[in-house]
């Protein structure tokens, strides 16, 4: 529904805030040799970066998973903050683990805010 943007990804049922939706899945890469192979021009759509930090605000861990490959459809997750009229109702934490912000209705489009830590 966002004009210039994917597939989107649809609730098939209502989904209560707070749910654990699912888990984003696919093919795992350090973050570096990831980012190697992007500038190769491997296909890079589908990629959510997950960084697990320490008690000290350190990155102790940089996974990039290319949803592409091995993904579910979380991958259509679309991004909203340039949306002023659209406000994010799941959430995507390090874990890879998607939990309802909201209250979300069958047929209702997923959004995510990309930039959000």
């Amino acid at each position: 529904t966002i004009l210039g943007a994917g597939n989107g990804c649809f609730a098939s049922t209502d989904i209560a805030n707070g749910t654990l939706i699912g888990t984003y899945a696919g093919f795992a890469h350090d973050h570096v040799s990831f980012q190697f192979k992007r500038f190769s021009k491997l296909n890079s759509k589908y990629t959510t970066d997950f960084r697990k930090v320490d008690e000290n605000g350190n990155i102790e861990k940089h996974v990039t998973i290319n949803g592409l490959y091995g993904g579910n459809e979380f991958r259509y997750l679309n991004d909203c903050s340039t949306e002023i009229s659209i406000s994010p109702n799941v959430y995507l934490n390090n874990n890879t683990e998607i939990y309802a912000i909201a209250n979300i209705t069958d047929g209702d489009e997923l959004f995510m805010d990309y930039t959000a830590e």
